[in-house]
This record gives structure tokens, C-alpha cells and sequence, in this order.
């Protein structure tokens, strides 16, 4: 048993030797080079490069802009993420303003000589614009996991682009 023992470990220490080199090279490239998704909790679905870790909620700039605008595989599929998540955050926060701007509108309207025929077109005006603000939420809520699906699939395909490189 003894000797099984350090046979197994003589074998492990000696495919280290041999193996080391070219593994610690191809683990610092990817480590470097490479774009990591991941999700963290404050800040969502997040890309680490070069040690810089962003999250993609609110748009990708600087370096991971440069790297996935270096290809053209993962140019098309970042400039597809680019324009929904701008619609989406557009159409969510939007709507979210004009649902919470719809409870003020009839309060607006109130003084001293209106009318309930007043406060009624207020009324109504208020509901429109919240079930306005309600369905751009949605359709921006729609479109932001479509976007999300396009930034994961750009750095994918810089990877695939970058390990070609490599190879």
C-alpha cells in the first residue's frame, strides 16, 4: 500500500515537471487575456479582463469596449448589446418615471374652483400614462436579458477569436 502510495504521488509530481510550463503559460494567458463572465450580487451579469471587473446593466466602455470591438464576430454581437440595452434601460426607467409622474397628475389639477369634470380628465389622463409607463417597462424588461444574452455571446466569441490567436 505504502508503495502504491508513492508511486501515485512520484507520478503526479512528475507530470507537474512536464506539464508546468505549458500549462502556467496558457493559464497566465488566460487570466490575462481572456474575458470572464461571471454574476456578482450588487452589481448582476459582470465581465472580468485584465482584472478590471465591470457589470453590463448599465453599458460596457474602456477596455472591454476596445477588446470586443477587435474582432468582427464579437464587433456585430457587441453592437447588437449595445443598442438593446440602451432601448432597454430607456423604455424601463421611462416607464417607471412616467407610472410614478401619473400619481401626481390628478393632484395637479385640484384647486379651489375645479370641477369633478376637472379631476375626471385628470383621472383619466393619470391612467393613461401609467398603463403607458407599465407596458414600456416590460417591453424595456423583455429586451435587457436579449441584451445580456449578446454581450455573453460577444465575449464568448472574443475568447474563441483569442485562443485561436493562441494556438
Amino acid at each position: 500500500m505504502k508503495k502504491m502510495i508513492v508511486l501515485i504521488i512520484i507520478g503526479v509530481i512528475s507530470c507537474n515537471f512536464i506539464f508546468a510550463d505549458d500549462t502556467d503559460k496558457l493559464l497566465s494567458y488566460y487570466d490575462t487575456e481572456l474575458i470572464k463572465i461571471g454574476f456578482q450580487a450588487n452589481s448582476g451579469l459582470s465581465l472580468t479582463h485584465k482584472g478590471q471587473v465591470t457589470g453590463v446593466q448599465w453599458g460596457v466602455g474602456g477596455m472591454f469596449e476596445e477588446a470586443l470591438l477587435s474582432y468582427p464576430s464579437s464587433k456585430s454581437l457587441f453592437e447588437s448589446y449595445k443598442g438593446k440595452n440602451l432601448a432597454s434601460n430607456i423604455l424601463t426607467w421611462g416607464g417607471f418615471g412616467l407610472s410614478l409622474t401619473s400619481a401626481i397628475i390628478p393632484l395637479m389639477g385640484m384647486s379651489e374652483t375645479s370641477t369633478p369634470s376637472d379631476f375626471l380628465g385628470d383621472y383619466k389622463l393619470a391612467v393613461g400614462m401609467y398603463l403607458s409607463g407599465i407596458i414600456s417597462m416590460i417591453i424595456g424588461g423583455v429586451l435587457m436579458p436579449q441584451s445580456f444574452e449578446d454581450i455573453t455571446m460577444s465575449a464568448n466569441a472574443y475568447n474563441r477569436e483569442k485562443m485561436a490567436d493562441y494556438q
